[in-house]
């Protein structure tokens, strides 16, 4: 499967609920697109597409952090996106 991901943008400054998005795409089409902040899975989502999700910055220490997404298609096979920078800054 294909699968980018949409939000938030590359070098995003963000806070509180954010959304993250994805598009996916594989000839059999998309059951389930996940999304991983620095490794560790933080959402997913079964219902799309639209493939999206809210997700709580306040989780995650502030700073620097890296965002892939992952889709499945119906067969089982993942596709794994390029990874997305983006900044949280909740603090002050």
């Amino acid at each position: 499967p294909g699968v980018a991901v949409t939000s938030p943008a590359a070098d995003a400054l963000v806070a509180g609920s954010v959304p993250l998005g994805a598009t996916a795409a594989d000839a059999k089409g998309i059951v389930r697109v996940k999304w991983f902040v620095d490794g560790v899975e933080v959402a997913t989502d079964s219902v799309g597409p639209a493939w999206e999700r809210l997700w709580s910055t306040t989780i995650a220490s502030d700073g620097r952090h890296r965002l892939i997404a992952k889709a499945r298609d119906p067969a089982g096979n993942w596709g794994t996106s390029r990874s997305v920078s983006f900044v949280i800054a909740n603090a002050g």
